[in-house]
């Protein structure tokens, strides 16, 4: 059973705690580092290709072997140390960025050895994200996970901010080659991170039930509840048709556009402005809004970021479009987040966690690829169009068919 989690603790309360201040600190070098690299790969490889669907390929590379984790990632992380799964996570995903900057300084780049390169980082991040998120609640006391889970994805969409324009400074000041040492470098962070902070020690589960049923066991806990399966559905329909928007940026910039590579950048800075404005309202206000509405307006404010961003040729207005729906994602993930953390029992929380992520991991490559293609063959603005479209429809039968999703304002 799950217990209620009260949100009474302010975010001071939360970063007086030694573990999670280390960790929420260390996390942001990590991801910033990850935004900067993710400026330099879609360029790189739109340069070697000039086509938008090998740039959805790249993120497909990426995803797709983090979705194929997580019948062993979740059982893993409710069996064993959490801790210990991170760290080795950070080696893999050092190792794969540390081989891409080899390639890119020897000039042995190729769309192939870059797919490559991802692909074990994918498999290294597969390992990181159910973890990450099932470590928080072990970093603070109860009575602060709601405030710690906020805190956490406004570090993250401020990191959202500061990699890409620290990744498109770099990137044309320096060239790709950086963004991707500078990615690695963030990973030995992580790692020195890690090593000094202790979690609360929790009694793992015992590892009698084979992997796979443990892991058709979670499917069946999500199954038997509806709030559960309400949020895969709508992680899924966000990533599909929302959090893959920003990663067909290289085409929309050099094809819609007319910009300068740096546009790549101040894209996804904008949407991470976005993302970061609204996070810090709700680290000040969130406990009164109800889950249910910030969902559904996420939804809503999605779709009407992507109608704006393709409205003209103008990039100055698709940064605003990128701004509204970086709002619209972290008041989606935010009210996500909370609901499942709130809702989800200790013993299936790994689990859990990873099928919510996988629901994601599947959606982003898949709306990647499938857009870049459609935009390689009727052109990005009409096919992001038609994105907004889809998630207007979700957020109408949300509305109707699902009860304005009022189930997510259950503790």
């Amino acid at each position: 059973m799950s217990t209620a989690v009260s949100d009474t603790a302010s975010v001071g309360d939360v970063l007086r705690n030694f573990n999670f201040s280390v960790y929420i600190t260390t996390a942001f070098v990590s991801n910033a580092g990850t935004f900067m690299q993710g400026v330099g790969v879609p360029f790189v490889m739109y340069e070697l290709t000039k086509s938008n669907t090998w740039v959805g390929a790249s993120v497909f590379a990426v995803m797709i072997p983090s979705l194929l984790m997580g019948p062993i990632v979740g059982p893993l992380a409710d069996r064993r140390d959490r801790k210990v799964i991170l760290l080795w996570s950070s080696v893999v995903q050092l190792i794969a960025a540390t081989a891409l900057w080899v390639l890119a300084i020897n000039d042995a780049l190729t769309p192939w050895r870059i797919i490559s390169c991802l692909v074990v980082a994918g498999f290294g991040a597969g390992f990181q994200n159910a973890t990450a998120h099932a470590l928080v609640p072990l970093l603070v006391p109860q009575n602060q996970l709601m405030a710690a889970i906020r805190l956490n994805s406004v570090n993250f969409n401020v990191a959202r901010v500061i990699g890409p324009v620290a990744g498109s400074l770099v990137l044309s000041h320096w060239g790709y080659r950086s963004t991707f040492a500078l990615n690695a470098l963030s990973f030995v962070v992580v790692i020195g991170g890690l090593l000094v902070t202790r979690p609360r020690q929790i009694v793992y589960a015992g590892a009698h039930e084979a992997w796979l049923r443990a892991f058709k066991t979670s499917i069946d806990y999500v199954r038997s509840r509806q709030s559960m399966r309400q949020l895969m559905l709508f992680s899924f329909m966000l990533s599909v048709f929302g959090a893959s928007v920003w990663q067909l940026t290289a085409g929309l910039v050099a094809e819609d556009y007319h910009a300068s590579e740096s546009g790549i950048g101040y894209l996804i800075a904008s949407f991470g402005v976005g993302a970061s404005l609204c996070g810090f309202l709700l680290l000040a206000r969130g406990h009164r809004f109800r889950r249910s509405r910030m969902t559904l307006t996420g939804v809503s404010c999605y779709a009407l970021g992507a109608l704006i961003a393709v409205a003209t040729s103008h990039i100055e207005v698709g940064l605003i479009g990128f701004a509204v729906m970086g709002a619209a994602h972290s008041l989606g993930g935010v009210a996500s987040t909370s609901t499942l953390q709130t809702q989800v029992s200790e013993e299936f929380r790994g689990r859990v966690l990873a099928l919510f992520i996988m629901s994601s991991f599947a959606g982003i490559p898949l709306g990647s690829i499938a857009g870049g293609r459609l935009g390689d063959l009727f052109g990005l603005r009409p096919t992001l169009a038609s994105y907004a479209v889809a998630l207007t429809l979700y957020a109408v039968y949300g509305i109707v068919r699902l009860d304005r999703l009022r189930l997510f304002d259950k503790s």
